[in-house]
């Protein structure tokens, strides 16, 4: 689009609202004569409403008199007919005066009686009879004059209390209309009256034409709704009227005046204000566009063709070239200026992209840096996890043998405190495996619903007695807090690793805070973009700090300020694992001389905190044959000693394949099976026990590992009790004790719900 398209399309947008404006006054005027015409239509019909009252007041009045003169009253139809029509002659807006008796013969009537003359099913006769008051009837066509009457009447009484009779007068419709042409209207308006049938008594102009006929059905409803109104609608002579009606007043019903006013005279002299206002508009818009054209070429044109060739030159290299605009002070002199800075920049610019071009690539370089260095973390991660499992093995064959070593030697015996030191020393290791599982995000965790309150009031006690008597150990627990679902276990090893490190951050003494609140918007970077909710739990010291070069690494794995011997340099690294394993995170905030704060982000649960009986201490003698399968022989065969001593018959096989062979053979006397997760040839411990539930549903199935490639959920374990190594002779024999009883509560619900055979 050319610049002076341009400056006409502003032009336009400026004049656009005037033009809007204009639109809109030209609607509004128009909607305002239309209210006033609404409301003049409303007068017009309730004063002519109130005119054809009067005429039905007198017609009321006059029937009402002549229901009491005695000639009427005695049925004197000789001296009855002569007043009936010396009256006729002096109001000759009544076609016909006429008496008649309860049966609807004809007694009396102006213009004479036929014989045998019968009213009784005319509609004002009916009427009055029936209500014993004043009634209007219908349109009455006279089939023998042609005459054309609507007849109003009124009972009267004879004597005695009761009606005796009717006297009726024929009001001439002819002289209604005359009357109605009298009416002052503006031009083009129309009057009409409507009886009860919807039938047109009266009407101006065109009476002729529409008397005696019925209005369109449309109309019809509200016409004779009873109530007053406005309609706007077609008329029927093809012009758009305001109609605004209303009932005669006065108490008789049956009678409608309406009244329609043209529309196009009504807003004739705003339509024509608008047309020449929207004229004046238009052609001020045809002028401000044509000077608009004629001043852009001069003052517009020019400047900006100077700046295009400028332009095209610096293109195509030649930042020599200057733009020559001679109007310093006008925005095409300062932006001549602005483009003449520009060139002389560019080639500076130039000089400046190669060495951005140098940072980028080093900046390039860092990052690949970044990602070799993610990679090694995983790399150590990954062999971290798998030094871990083969020291379960070995730690699970070291604590059984200790433990059965010492159970067959008396308590007293010298032996008994060096298999305790050893024992000591086996449960450090395992210790240790599990702060790597922790690292590599490897551990198989056991999560369980927390009250973090709770659970922190249950361990200050232990916190203080594991710290020095300087430091002193603080909670602020918000009431508020969540329940989070988190490993409780590996929840205690991470407050008591932060613990740790911030007693040996506080040489001098100090204070050792524990805070929970829920996490807001404010921990929003911290969780770096995690859904859900959170709760902070966060362990923060008065100590000494750490440098902003230290704080980068601490999350680092084997990585300590400590001595040597002090530390192992895994602690934060298993906060991490474990903060990051349990869906959650953690971050750290240090002051060199003020202290140090890490909040770990848990997340939130709705399930309940479940309160937990404590576990026996020692397990209930056992029952039954056990399928024990494992690949480290010595592990198998520690855990295997252990189930005999607690009571159970152990059958051993070292692979899956071997162990589906044994169950073949043996599988009518086992009753349940305990295997490692890992195990050769292509077949793990969880395939195992699928191939074996299914030949016999309900058997009962201890999964047991130190390290899983995989971490273990119900959908993948089927909902079966996993067990870690390593693992003391208690522990096993409690651990297959659960996993039995829960069998067998499944079992008796399951047989429970068997339908009962009919007998």
């Amino acid at each position: 689009m050319t610049l002076l398209a341009r400056l006409f399309v502003l032009i336009a947008l400026t004049l656009l609202p005037v033009v809007a404006t204009e639109i809109y006054n030209e609607f509004d005027a128009r909607a305002r004569r239309a209210d006033e015409g609404k409301d003049q239509a409303m007068r017009l019909v309730r004063l002519e409403a109130s005119e054809q009252s009067k005429v039905i007041e007198a017609a009321r009045q006059l029937v009402t008199a002549l229901g009491k003169t005695p000639s009427v009253r005695n049925r004197d139809s000789e001296t009855c007919s002569a007043y009936f029509a010396e009256l006729a002659r002096a109001f000759p807006q009544y076609l016909r005066l006429v008496s008649i008796d309860r049966s609807g013969g004809l007694v009396c009537a102006s213009g004479g009686v036929k014989p045998a003359e019968s009213l009784i099913d005319r509609s004002y006769f009916r009427l009055a009879i029936e209500t014993g008051a004043f009634a209007l009837g219908e349109y009455d066509l006279d089939d023998r004059s042609g005459d054309r009457a609507v007849y109003v009447a009124q009972a009267f009484d004879d004597g005695d209390g009761h009606a005796g009779g009717v006297v009726a007068a024929g009001l001439s419709l002819d002289w209604l209309n005359r009357e109605l042409a009298r009416s002052p209207l503006p031009a083009r308006a129309t009057v009409s009256v409507i009886d009860r049938q919807g039938t047109i008594l009266a009407r101006y102009p065109d009476s002729e034409r529409f008397v005696g006929s019925k209005i369109a059905g449309s109309s019809h409803a509200y016409l004779l709704s009873g109530a007053e109104g406005v309609q706007e609608a077609l008329g029927f002579d093809g012009v758009s009227r305001i109609y605004s009606y209303t009932p005669v007043p006065g108490g008789t019903r049956g009678l409608t005046v309406s009244v329609g006013l043209d529309k196009r005279e009504l807003l004739k002299d705003a339509a024509d204000a608008n047309r020449r206002d929207i004229l004046a508009i238009a052609g001020s818009c045809v002028l401000a566009l044509l000077l608009a054209a004629i001043g852009a070429r001069a003052f517009i044109g020019r400047p900006i063709r100077e700046l295009l060739r400028s332009a095209d030159l610096w293109r195509h290299g030649d930042f020599a070239s200057r733009v020559r605009v001679s109007e310093a002070r006008s925005e095409f002199g300062r932006l001549g200026a602005a483009f003449n800075a520009m060139a002389a920049a560019m080639g500076q610019r130039e000089q400046e992209l190669e060495t951005r071009v140098q940072e980028r690539t080093a900046a390039q370089h860092a990052a690949e840096a970044a990602l070799y260095e993610s990679q090694k973390i995983e790399t150590v991660g990954r062999l971290t996890g798998g030094v871990a499992h083969d020291f379960n093995n070995i730690l699970a064959a070291i604590v059984g043998n200790i433990e059965l070593a010492r159970a067959r030697v008396e308590p007293d015996h010298a032996a008994v405190k060096r298999l305790n030191a050893a024992l000591q020393s086996a449960h450090r290791g395992a210790g240790l495996v599990h702060q790597l599982l922790a690292f590599a995000r490897r551990q198989t965790l056991h999560p369980e619903v927390v009250d973090l309150n709770r659970h922190i009031r249950a361990s200050r006690d232990m916190l203080q007695r594991l710290l020095r008597s300087d430091v002193t150990v603080e909670t602020r627990l918000s009431p508020k807090a969540w329940p989070v679902r988190v490993d409780p276990n590996q929840l205690e090893a991470a407050i008591l690793n932060l613990a740790i490190n911030a007693r040996d951050a506080m040489p001098n003494g100090g204070t050792l805070r524990v805070e929970t609140r829920n996490a807001d918007s404010a921990d929003a970077a911290a969780l770096n973009g995690l859904p859900g909710d959170f709760v902070a739990l966060t362990v923060s010291d008065t100590g000494t700090g750490i440098p902003p070069h230290i704080l980068v690494k601490v999350f680092e794995p084997f990585f300590t300020t400590k001595e040597v011997g002090s530390g192992s340099g895994l602690g934060l690294s298993m906060v991490q694992g474990f903060a990051r394993q349990s869906a959650g995170t953690v971050c750290i905030d240090s002051t060199v001389g003020q202290g140090t704060s890490v909040t770990l982000y848990l997340p939130r649960t709705a399930e309940a905190v479940a309160v937990n009986a404590a576990e026996a201490d020692e397990p209930a003698a056992g029952e039954g044959t056990i399928l024990l399968v494992d690949d480290d022989e010595e592990v198998r065969v520690v855990a295997a000693e252990m189930l005999s001593l607690s009571g159970y018959r152990v059958l051993t096989a070292g692979s899956a394949a071997e162990g589906i062979e044994r169950f073949r053979r043996d599988g009518d006397r086992i009753d349940m099976l305990v295997t490692d997760l890992v195990l050769p040839d292509g077949l793990s411990g969880i395939d195992l026990a699928d191939s074996l539930t299914a030949q016999r549903p309900g058997l009962p199935v201890l999964l047991i590992t130190g390290y899983s490639e995989v971490l273990l959920d119900d959908a993948q374990t089927g909902g079966r009790t996993v067990f870690t190594k390593p693992f003391g002779h208690a522990a096993l024999a409690r651990a297959v004790g659960q996993a039995m009883s829960r069998a067998r509560q499944e079992r008796d619900l399951a047989r429970a719900f068997e339908p009962v055979p009919l007998v």
